[in-house]
């Protein structure tokens, strides 16, 4: 899998290093690969490439490749921009990622990966705000997201958290 070889030495390193030791090469690499790259033009908010059907796509990488933060980059850059149709299946691709890489809440992240999270947060609360309410799989997995903002001291987070769960 892309940069399997890697995965041992990411989580051997710790928090302190860890957001530096990939080197730019990587997190170019993982950004392109999941289509986050900056050459997407503000306010973009599809694709006619990226259809319901290929959601599968994410979800993988976030399952094979998700310990690296570069990865919880790209999907929250992909949520804001092309992939707004995976609002739904983004919140829980989210709170897997988060979930199942402990040590996310401690390394240091890519630049505006915190700020892309925010922005994706909010508008899933502001246009699934019954759902949330009705749907306890929705819920925990938004809970998760923003605990995970809260540990990286995000007001919006809090504000949001204390607001929807």
């Amino acid at each position: 899998a892309l940069c399997e070889s890697e995965k041992e030495s990411i989580l051997k390193i710790g928090k302190t290093t860890l957001g530096h030791h990939y080197g730019r090469r990587s997190d170019e690499l993982i950004t392109t690969y999941l289509l986050a790259f900056h050459l997407w033009t503000d306010g973009v908010k599809g694709w006619h490439t990226l259809r319901q059907e290929d959601s599968n796509f994410f979800a993988t990488a976030v399952m094979k490749i998700g310990y690296h933060p570069a990865v919880l980059y790209s999907i929250t850059r992909i949520l804001n921009s092309v992939g707004y149709i995976y609002e739904n299946e983004g919140i829980k691709w989210l709170s897997t990622l988060i979930l199942s890489n402990s040590h996310l809440r401690t390394c240091d992240l890519p630049i505006n990966a915190l700020f892309f999270l925010e922005e994706f947060v909010q508008r899933f609360c502001n246009n699934n705000r019954n759902n949330i309410k009705r749907n306890a799989e929705i819920k925990n997995a938004l809970t998760n997201v923003l605990s995970f903002l809260v540990d990286k001291g995000s007001t919006c987070g809090y504000m949001l958290r204390e607001q929807y769960c």
